[in-house]
């Protein structure tokens, strides 16, 4: 079985061209998707109404997005999002940020 793809649409510093390509190049199938906070299913996550509920997909956006998809979709993310959050890794990694001003 290969997995749908959903990048999230607009996403700074994000681009997803050469990603979709590679995607489709490797005979996968992607969804560029936008997320509306508060909306009901389907309509939260637009460009992927016509997934399955239980449908198999990998996911490339933002944390928010991404917690949205494991509290309403099944299983959902397999992720901390304790350890994902900048006030936990800029704490160890904080010399070798691009963007040391993080304070």
């Amino acid at each position: 079985m290969r997995p749908t793809w959903l990048l999230e649409a607009s996403v700074p510093g994000l681009p997803s061209e050469p990603l979709q390509a590679e995607i489709r190049r490797q005979g996968m199938h992607v969804c560029v998707v936008k997320h509306f906070p508060g909306s009901q299913r389907p309509r939260d996550i637009l460009g992927s109404e016509h997934l399955a509920y239980d449908a198999f997909v990998l996911f490339m956006g933002t944390i928010t997005l991404l917690s949205h998809i494991r509290a309403n979709w099944l299983p959902g993310g397999w992720c901390s999002f304790r350890c994902l959050a900048c006030s936990t890794y800029y704490a160890y990694f904080g010399p070798y940020l691009l963007n040391r001003e993080y304070d």
